[in-house]
């Protein structure tokens, strides 16, 4: 038997790590944007009521955040799917910081 017909031993497989940079950074952007909503939840109704809106209008602006989420939920996961993951994040990104801009408006 000659050294290029031996064989080798096959080196174990390395096991995938769940805590890679891509995951973390997942992680953090979600934190950050849970962290915004606990900030803004809970003095938006009051704020609402101190500047003279009803009950009724509270809870209209609070299903606000909810809606956009439920409404645009299947057709961000089809064009993940059927067009770049990257680019779908990407463009949330810039959704995201570009609505920012909409606090300001009364």
């Amino acid at each position: 038997m000659t050294a290029a017909t031996a064989q080798r031993p096959s080196a174990p497989e390395a096991k995938p790590r769940l805590y890679d940079r891509r995951f973390v950074t997942l992680c953090a952007v979600v934190f950050l944007g849970f962290a915004a909503f606990a900030l803004i939840g809970p003095v938006l109704p009051i704020l609402i009521l101190d500047l003279g809106g009803s009950p009724a209008l509270v809870g209209v602006i609070v299903a606000m955040y909810s809606i956009p989420s439920v409404l645009v939920r299947p057709f961000l996961g089809h064009l993940i799917d059927t067009w770049s993951q990257r680019n779908v994040w990407l463009l949330g990104a810039v959704g995201i910081a570009l609505s920012s801009f909409l606090y300001v408006v009364p």
